[in-house]
């Protein structure tokens, strides 16, 4: 689940690269690279001639890879061997394709990471994936079941073989070979040299790229939990002394104190203190600040940890341009992206829990005093509609719940002849990520429409200005009758969040 960010004309990358640059060259900007960056990659590259020419027996550079490290290379075999790298890590075990937007940010990723200058390729390499991005050019990318998070070796490789003249990509809505699209897009592929191979798949680049469309989405997806919950607890008449000052103050916790801000913000105006029903509502509504300001603490967690590894430097082995040698490293593991991903989605299906909790009250008439399913006796059919979406709801929390399992507690298989015998599982739980914010998107978009039908009850609600902008969205969102399926198709969280912050 990702969602877009407005691109603009030109970003320029040197070394430190924020997530919301990456966005934005996911969406379709321009990249350029600053000369620094080209010239530390080029200071690398000059390290790792020096050492192939001391005839410095080096992991990856004139040995084999994994198991294989046992067998020496000669001069004669690098051209071949750096080829095959590619050719031989390209696995493909899923026929479902990355989308456009996710080819985009593996893509920056890498160049990301290219530029830190621990990698050791020509410029020339970062130059083309620049290139590629700039004139369009989008290998396929078929990612799913086929890394375990030590590199995302075989996702980068589908990306590299285009970049050799293999593989498919996606031109100008037209699917063509690789090296047809290049010579299409007036690009060249290119010859890889000594440890340019592994120098291009030895990353993260897949796991961080997607990691951080996710963690933008997420954001929206937060925010849109707020302006639910400030929409039912309107349609509830609940009490609002949950939002008191002096409940925050009491637990000085920065994620409560932001989430606090923003509930009151979209309250402001509102004549709910004057509605409240109850001495103290249920737990769903009661708690909304705490639990949603823990998840905000979690997305902050979650986007640190996205950006250092956005910055890192991956590559085995590691080029030390000081000391001018290759260091064996083991900064491409990927379980700080594990344990991230993996709190983050549990903290989604917190997120979706109180939500289908605050829907259930807001339809059990003895909870909300409006009638049962929000529907008049005469209007059957809007009662079982929405019946049916609680109902959907309640499925919704239990795939959230499978899914909120964590991929770091996965038992990881000796391969390699047991060389490789640790793997963090991140991949697997960057893609669970984005199903568990595809899952939240829908939860977000039926509280919204239950608290709306909720509202229409409501004939003495006042409610506040920035809730009155979403009310009015609503409206234009919601079919006359009701059909479920194409409210949610029209339904656009970037939408909501940025007519709540208009008023």
């Amino acid at each position: 689940m990702v969602s877009a960010t407005p691109a603009p004309e030109t970003v320029i990358w040197n070394q430190a690269i924020t997530l919301q640059d990456l966005c934005r060259v996911a969406s379709g900007a321009e990249l350029r690279l600053a000369p620094e960056a080209l010239e530390r990659i080029a200071a690398a590259r000059e390290v790792v001639e020096d050492v192939l020419h001391a005839g410095t027996v080096v992991y990856g550079l004139n040995t084999g890879l994994g198991s294989l490290k046992k067998y020496a290379l000669n001069e004669e075999q690098l051209l071949e061997f750096n080829a095959q790298v590619i050719t031989s890590h390209a696995v493909s075990l899923s026929q479902q394709e990355l989308g456009l937007r996710g080819v985009r940010a593996v893509m920056a990723a890498r160049v990301a990471g290219l530029v830190q200058g621990g990698s050791g390729v020509r410029p020339a390499l970062a130059e083309l994936l620049v290139g590629m991005l700039n004139a369009g050019v989008h290998p396929v990318v078929r990612p799913n079941h086929t890394s375990l998070g030590e590199s995302d070796l075989a996702p980068i490789a589908q990306i590299a073989l285009v970049m050799i003249g293999l593989g498919e990509a996606d031109y100008r809505d037209e699917r063509l070979p690789g090296a047809l699209a290049l010579a299409k897009a007036g690009l060249h592929p290119l010859t890889l040299q000594a440890k340019e191979g592994l120098g291009l798949v030895s990353a993260q680049a897949y796991s961080v790229g997607m990691a951080a469309l996710h963690m933008e989405c997420a954001q929206e997806i937060l925010d849109a939990f707020d302006i639910a919950a400030a929409y039912s607890l309107e349609g509830f008449d609940g009490n609002p002394s949950i939002l008191e000052p002096v409940v925050t103050r009491g637990r000085p916790l920065p994620g409560q104190a932001r989430r606090a801000d923003h509930l009151r913000a979209l309250l402001e105006g509102s004549n709910l203190p004057t509605r409240a029903r109850n001495l103290q509502d249920p737990l769903s509504f009661r708690c909304m600040v705490q639990v949603h300001g823990a998840c905000d603490e979690v997305l902050h967690f979650a986007r640190s940890q996205v950006q250092s590894l956005l910055n890192a430097q991956t590559d085995n082995p590691a080029v030390d341009v000081q000391e001018r040698r290759l260091i064996v490293s083991g900064n491409f593991d990927g379980t700080a992206l594990a344990l991230a991903t993996d709190t983050l989605r549990l903290s989604l299906h917190r997120l979706i829990v109180m939500s289908v909790q605050r829907v259930s009250k807001l339809v059990w008439s003895e909870f909300s005093g409006l009638p049962t399913a929000l529907a008049a006796p005469r209007d059957a059919e809007l009662g079982m509609t929405l019946n049916n979406a609680s109902r959907s709801m309640a499925s919704t929390a239990a795939r959230a719940h499978v899914l909120a399992q964590p991929c770091s507690l996965s038992i990881t298989p000796n391969t390699t002849e047991g060389t490789d015998d640790y793997c963090s599982m991140a991949p697997n739980g960057v893609e669970m990520l984005g199903e568990q914010l595809a899952l939240a998107r829908t939860v977000v978009a039926l509280e919204l429409l239950f608290a709306h039908h909720a509202l229409s009850w409501r004939t003495e609600a006042q409610i506040s200005p920035s809730l009155a902008q979403v009310q009015r969205q609503m409206q234009a969102w919601l079919p006359a009758p009701l059909r479920v399926n194409e409210y949610i198709g029209r339904f656009s969280l970037e939408q909501l969040v940025k007519v709540a912050a208009e008023a």
